[in-house]
């Protein structure tokens, strides 16, 4: 399957599959999730911690790195996706949403080709 053929709510229902089949519902809260996705995040940052543009793009044309580096961003979509699950939260809803109240902060004629203070408003 692509990302041009998967959608979120698939994507969401084997996550639940997933925890359902090793009976984690109750162990898997709120809490946890959102330590699993910090340290899902970490060891994405560890490939690119401490290296130059040069070190990064040459890692990336690496096939294996980049699969490597894959595995770990899907660990954090398959957090991202128990969470808001766990939580009841519709993912794709709310994050359309935030990328509009996101535009009206940070608006393209401002934003065009910047970064610094502008991109950090963006993070709000």
């Amino acid at each position: 399957m692509s990302d041009e053929l998967t959608t979120v709510q698939y994507l969401k229902g084997v996550v639940e599959q997933f925890v359902e089949e090793r009976d984690w519902r109750n162990r898997l809260q709120p809490k946890d999730l959102t330590l699993g996705l910090e340290i899902e995040v970490a060891e994405i940052a560890e490939h690119f911690h401490f290296k130059n543009d040069a070190e990064i793009e040459q890692e990336l044309g690496d096939a294996q790195k980049r699969r490597e580096i894959g595995y770990e961003i899907a660990d954090v979509l398959y957090y991202l996706l128990a969470l808001s699950s766990k939580l009841g939260i519709d993912i794709s809803q709310t994050f359309l949403e935030k990328m509009d109240q996101t535009e009206q902060r940070v608006p393209v004629y401002l934003a065009h080709g910047q970064t610094g203070k502008v991109g950090r408003v963006v993070a709000g």
